[in-house]
């Protein structure tokens, strides 16, 4: 029996932005065994929800300031995907929770997969045009871009659903 799904935010750090824009840099946890080898997505802004088919116009593969790689979708509905180790755990340092609004909850969801209506996977994506180059730049950097044919839309699959609330702000 695997263990069921968990999520910490902590070391919630508000960051300088441009009202109407609220930042908080933050560390994720998370335990998600369901989806091993799966993705984990993060929401941006926490004002778009993330669903189970999301139009996607191109991804990028990113590379942060704590050489940390993740995918970004570009669309709509956006959001970071970060590859889940077979372990189930993920850990993300300093990540840049941000919203046009007042939230300060929201989903982070995990998904075995996203198909794309054009056929194949984000895993597939990932192992191709988006995988990592031999020589990594000096972070932060984009490394690898993807754009999407017209109306690609990516569908989740055996995905799970987990909430989230800031922290109190550390001064």
């Amino acid at each position: 029996m695997s263990r069921p799904a968990s999520l910490t935010i902590s070391s919630a750090v508000s960051l300088p932005s441009k009202p109407p824009r609220r930042a908080w840099a933050c560390t994720i946890e998370a335990e998600l065994a369901e989806a091993a080898g799966g993705w984990m997505l993060v929401p941006e802004p926490l004002d778009r929800p993330l669903a189970e088919r999301i139009a996607v116009s191109a991804i990028d593969l990113r590379l942060d300031a704590h050489a940390q790689t993740y995918l970004k979708s570009n669309g709509e509905i956006s959001f970071a995907a970060f590859r889940i180790p077979r372990s189930g755990r993920l850990k993300i340092v300093s990540w840049e929770l941000w919203t046009f609004g007042t939230a300060t909850a929201g989903e982070i969801w995990a998904a075995r997969e996203l198909r794309l209506s054009s056929g194949g996977t984000l895993s597939e994506l990932a192992q191709g045009p988006l995988s990592p180059p031999d020589d990594m730049p000096s972070p932060p950097a984009v490394l690898a871009q993807w754009s999407a044919p017209a109306d690609i839309v990516a569908t989740l699959e055996g995905y799970s659903r987990i909430p989230f609330q800031i922290p109190a702000l550390e001064r």
